[in-house]
């Protein structure tokens, strides 16, 4: 007869079994000892002490319990799920709302990174992700209470409205702020919606309901400047071109440099009229400065195609 691994531990948590039940039945005078799990003893003992780790449809459930009470903080409510850093999202966001015909390209990419994780219930997790499911990268959580309320109610606008950035979306971020984060109203704008980002990118239904908001909680000065600006994009009003003045480029070969043109122009210590030679679109390379760059992304990757007064780029100097 064959004497198999599973043959001695059976016949081991046979003879443990008789000697734990032969031990409980043995004390009357410890009433609790009758109740004793003689099963789950064994199990234990027989598996070298391991316990088998209970496995939750989430990656994070501590943080998806954070982002949950961040809606809730507004009164709402929608699936939200706080996932790897791996998996992207478009451009340099750090969350987004899935729509219907994103559901199977995210559903691959949580399969591939429920690998790593030995306590994912991956099927329980697949069926929350679906259509207008929230997905939050984890780097978001630590970004502080402002980038993550600021994020969650943005994309919690898209839930209630459209997927595009509309203006119905955006209002919502800005009511937001402005009723539950009155204090940090101006550190949003200036560090996570600039004035040209909203009037660049806001798109029909909402866009006069937008602004009359941006001009109830704008000072009249900043409002003066969305104004300025939004009026730019709608006439499509263009600079005159002049020959940059030209100093030394700061940023070294190899080195990374995002920003709008603007902010790409200035930190590689170029001053006068901005102008590049080639297209703004990625995997392309563009020259100025006397210098070649790549265009390593750009954002809004949606975007029929680039306008580089107000698009986000990251460069790559190559020569």
């Amino acid at each position: 007869m064959d004497i198999t691994e599973k043959t001695v531990k059976e016949d081991v948590a046979g003879k443990l079994a008789s000697s734990v039940q032969a031990f409980v039945t043995s004390q009357p005078q410890v009433p609790d000892l009758t109740t004793v799990d003689v099963a789950a003893i064994v199990s234990v003992v027989v598996s070298g002490g391991a316990q088998t780790e209970k496995k939750v449809p989430a990656f994070f459930p501590a943080d998806d319990e954070t982002a949950k009470g961040i809606l809730a903080e507004i009164g709402g409510s929608a699936e939200i799920i706080v996932v790897p850093d791996s998996i992207g999202m478009s451009g340099e966001n750090k969350a987004i709302t899935l729509k219907s015909d994103d559901r199977d390209t995210y559903a691959g990419l949580i399969t591939t990174a429920a690998q790593k994780f030995a306590n994912v219930d991956l099927n329980a997790l697949l069926e929350r992700v679906k259509a207008k499911t929230i997905l939050v990268q984890q780097r978001l959580m630590s970004g502080g209470d402002l980038e993550m309320c600021g994020t969650i109610w943005h994309e919690y606008g898209h839930v209630l409205h459209e997927p595009k950035e509309t203006g119905n979306v955006f209002n919502h971020e800005l009511t937001m702020i402005a009723k539950h984060r009155k204090g940090d109203l101006a550190t949003w704008i200036a560090n996570f919606r600039p004035l040209r980002y909203l009037a660049r990118y806001v798109s029909e239904p909402g866009i006069d309901e937008m602004i009359n908001t941006l001009k109830t909680i704008l000072v009249p000065d900043e409002f003066e400047k969305f104004a300025k600006l939004r009026f730019d994009v709608v006439n499509k009003t263009k600079v005159d071109e002049k020959e940059p003045v030209v100093t030394t480029v700061t940023i070294e070969v190899q080195q990374l440099v995002e920003g709008t043109t603007e902010d790409i122009w200035r930190k590689a210590g170029l001053v006068g009229e901005i102008v590049i030679d080639g297209e703004m679109t990625t995997g392309k390379t563009v020259s100025f400065g006397g210098c070649t760059w790549k265009v390593e992304s750009h954002y809004p990757d949606e975007a029929d195609e680039p306008d580089p007064a107000f698009d986000t780029f990251r460069l790559r100097r190559l020569t």
